[in-house]
């Protein structure tokens, strides 16, 4: 999320004055797991930007491969050199590529199991850094912070609960940051947000999904529209 502000302001000249950030559950095993051996940092120890997967890499969102295979298609050789170039892209790959390195039960591993403190600690200070970016513009006069629960916080069933919710490490790394009175932390894992989001006749998650994805009814009708409510009371 740091380089995507950057990016909305260096390319796009787009500079908010209200921001929303939608962090979810997931995004800790993301961080811990996908992008701590990518991550360039200062000598503060503050993320700068995250290098992209290798060729080899056959993480979800490993795009090297894909990139390098839409250049041999795409190019101004013949059209048999581009299949032919592509043919070889692919088999190349498939014999250097990597184990996947971070399945869904890496990324749900801190949801069920919980955190070590020195992990804690590193997904606090990637937030941190990320707070920091919104207000380097002086222009921002508020961040806000969204998080719903998944579907593994709200079962009845003792062995398939989560133990972690990332609003709770989101809430320890504003209180230490000096913006914290601008930033503003909608968790609809409580009662007062929730009742908005869950009905006890449907689900707001779609069915079969582990990632616990809210139904674009749900998103569009309960989660955003409160969001909004939030931020503008008047427009709503």
């Amino acid at each position: 999320m740091t380089a995507q502000i950057r990016v909305l302001r260096e390319r796009f000249d787009i500079f908010p004055t209200d921001v929303v950030a939608i962090i979810d559950q997931t995004d800790i095993g993301d961080e811990l797991c996908r992008y701590a051996s990518r991550r360039k940092e200062l000598s503060n120890g503050y993320s700068v930007s995250v290098s992209p997967e290798p060729f080899e890499s056959s993480e979800v969102y490993a795009m090297s491969y894909f990139f390098e295979k839409q250049r041999a298609l795409r190019s101004d050789n013949l059209f048999i050199w581009r299949i032919a170039k592509a043919a070889f892209t692919r088999i190349r790959h498939e014999i250097v590529k990597e184990d996947l390195r971070c399945g869904w039960s890496e990324i749900s591993a801190p949801l069920s199991q919980g955190l070590a403190d020195a992990d804690a600690k590193k997904f606090k200070r990637t937030v941190a850094t990320y707070i920091l970016e919104v207000f380097a513009d002086p222009r921002v006069q508020s961040l806000t912070l969204v998080t719903h629960p998944h579907r593994n916080h709200l079962t009845d069933k003792p062995e398939e609960k989560y133990v972690l919710n990332v609003a709770d490490l989101l809430r320890a790394a504003v209180r230490e940051l000096d913006h914290r009175s601008r930033i503003s932390i909608l968790d609809f894992n409580e009662p007062s947000l929730g009742v908005y989001l869950y009905d006890d006749r449907e689900s707001p998650f779609k069915v079969g999904d582990p990632a616990s994805h809210l139904t674009e009814k749900a998103h569009a009708y309960s989660f955003t529209r409160k969001i909004l409510e939030a931020i503008d009371p008047s427009a709503m």
